[in-house]
């Protein structure tokens, strides 16, 4: 069994950058006074992303805790770089790290997995105790997180970012001397986007780990 793992190293930056969120959102670039909003709404994005599909974006170190060695054949975080380490408590309690000669890491896509080596076996832990994998998660920098990951975030963006000030979503018709009507906002459109915003997420999506 896995349980939720923790973030030890974040990203050293979000994948979209601040001009490129102003320009979804049609916000000069040298208008600061919604900054920090929008760079809220950045990591919001990348976190819904990462939550929705079971994966990391950019490079950022986790520790990935689970009950014992067979779990390690189906791994909670993806894309993996590389694995930092894989410690457990012994029959006695005291804390060790398996050799890197006792695994191999299966790294390549979606779906990492660590398996024993030809001819070794994991060591006894003791019972009722933790394993914790250490990696490098994320596909690197923002140049290497897949397009469409970035156009969902941009989507999520530009959505989180209407809501908050004037609706940049909404129409409207003025009939001189009548009425003003507004049409296509947020009502007619959010169900449209977040179709939108699934699709794009459809590759991506990893199965959920017991």
């Amino acid at each position: 069994m896995w349980y939720p793992s923790k973030v030890i190293a974040p990203p050293a930056a979000e994948p979209i950058s601040l001009a490129l969120a102003k320009q979804q959102c049609g916000i000069p670039v040298n208008e600061t006074g919604r900054d920090a909003e929008l760079t809220a709404a950045i990591a919001g994005a990348r976190g819904l992303v990462e939550k929705v599909c079971g994966i990391r974006l950019v490079t950022q170190t986790v520790d990935m805790v689970c009950d014992g060695f067979c779990d390690l054949r189906a791994l909670p975080d993806a894309p993996l770089q590389s694995v930092t380490s894989i410690t457990y408590l012994d029959t006695e309690g005291a804390p060790q790290t398996v050799p890197t000669a006792v695994y191999e890491g299966r790294l390549d896509g979606l779906e990492p997995s660590i398996v024993l080596a030809h001819g070794k076996q994991w060591p006894t832990t003791r019972r009722g105790s933790r394993i914790t994998i250490k990696a490098v998660a994320g596909y690197g920098l923002a140049a290497d997180v897949p397009p469409d990951l970035v156009s969902a975030m941009l989507l999520k963006i530009g959505s989180a970012m209407s809501m908050s000030g004037k609706d940049m979503l909404v129409r409207s018709v003025e009939v001189h001397d009548v009425a003003t009507r507004q049409y296509g906002g947020i009502v007619d459109v959010t169900a449209s986007m977040d179709r939108a915003f699934l699709a794009l997420l459809a590759n991506y999506q990893r199965g959920l780990l017991a």
